[in-house]
């Protein structure tokens, strides 16, 4: 790192930790007071990064400093300020068919930036928490640190990046990534906008159902070739009179229990243990010395499915908050005390079960 370098970063203080194990900053520049994002990367392909400071890509963060430490990259980029779309989903659950549509187009409109440079670039990272939009619903695209070239050449990437659930098959090294990539992406991201879930577990139903369906086919080849062609069947889809017959739905009762239905495996595991926790801790509770052995497995059997029931419909179990209509209630204060409300109501009932039943068995 050169003197000026060093001089270059000084200016920019520490004022909060955005992502400590990925060491990403929130810094503010001495003398402008500007808030930027500071990055330290150590898997990186500097020659993109100096493309985009050079050529900033409209809705995304542009970059003013780029400063190679050794194997090391410190990247100070624009601070985006809004709400990530994974944020939103943890509240909402599931968007209107409307909003999908107008979040997908924008990431289209994106991907046609990054795939009409020479060569394109593919980003292979799209994924709820890197887009974030402002309150007009616009969007910007966050993290193009895993970003490369496109080489046709190169029979598959060197490097394996990407987040499980959204990645497609040629980020496992397959083959070499390209915009067809970030297609499958874009398709997952727009299926869980509209369902709540990851494709491989709920897919869409409805006119976007077959746009989904060939967005996220195994076959690189058998997807959209291009964000024009997405953007084209989504227009065509929207003006379309006529609903798909959905597949099939493959997710079974177990599969879709909150947190085992999540796109990652450390989720699914500690989701899976709690369970098991839960159920453990209901059937080895101890009864009372005169009560009978049938009142005793009633009052722990009701109570695993006591708390059970607050944990399906606070997670939107099998969309029951879909079905309900709840998710559609604009307001976060109505709809978070209309899921309270549900939730109170289910254990008022097992509640009364279990007294019925320990009047029953005593």
């Amino acid at each position: 790192m050169t003197l000026q370098d060093r001089t270059a970063l000084s200016f920019y203080r520490e004022i909060a930790t955005l992502n400590k194990e990925h060491g990403v900053f929130l810094v503010q520049h001495t003398e402008t007071n500007r808030v930027f994002v500071k990055k330290t990367l150590t898997v990186y392909d500097l020659g993109i990064f100096r493309f985009l400071k050079d050529y900033p890509i409209p809705h995304t963060p542009r970059i003013y400093e780029l400063i190679e430490d050794g194997n090391v990259l410190i990247l100070i980029e624009e601070y985006i300020d809004g709400t990530s779309l994974e944020d939103l989903l943890n509240i909402r659950t599931v968007l209107t068919e409307q909003e999908a549509v107008h979040i997908t187009r924008q990431l289209c409109e994106i991907l046609r930036y990054l795939e009409r440079i020479t060569p394109p670039i593919v980003h292979r990272d799209i994924k709820p928490a890197n887009i974030i939009l402002s309150d007009r619903m616009e969007v910007t695209l966050l993290d193009l640190d895993a970003a490369k070239w496109v080489d046709p050449q190169r029979g598959q990437d060197t490097v394996l990046l990407g987040t499980y659930g959204y990645a497609a098959p040629e980020q496992y090294g397959f083959r070499s990534s390209d915009i067809r990539t970030d297609l499958y992406a874009v398709g997952v991201v727009l299926n869980r906008m509209l369902t709540g879930e990851f494709p491989q577990v709920r897919r869409a139903e409805g006119r976007l159902a077959p746009v989904i369906e060939k967005c996220t086919r195994i076959e690189a080849s058998d997807r959209y070739a291009s964000a024009d062609e997405l953007i084209d069947a989504l227009n065509v889809a929207l003006h379309s009179d006529v609903v798909s017959v959905p597949e099939p739905e493959r997710k079974g009762w177990v599969v879709s229990l909150p947190g085992i239905r999540s796109g990652k495996i450390a989720t699914r595991v500690y989701s899976a243990l709690g369970y098991i926790v839960l159920l453990g801790g209901c059937l080895s509770m101890p009864g009372k010395g005169t009560e009978p052995e049938g009142v005793v497995w009633a009052n722990r059997v009701i109570s695993f499915c006591f708390f059970m029931s607050f944990i399906l419909i606070s997670g939107n179990y099998r969309g029951l908050l879909d079905a309900l209509r709840i998710n559609r209630i604009q307001n976060r204060f109505l709809r978070v005390t209309a899921i309270v409300i549900i939730d109170l109501m289910a254990g008022m009932i097992w509640l009364e079960l279990l007294r019925a039943l320990e009047s029953n068995l005593a």
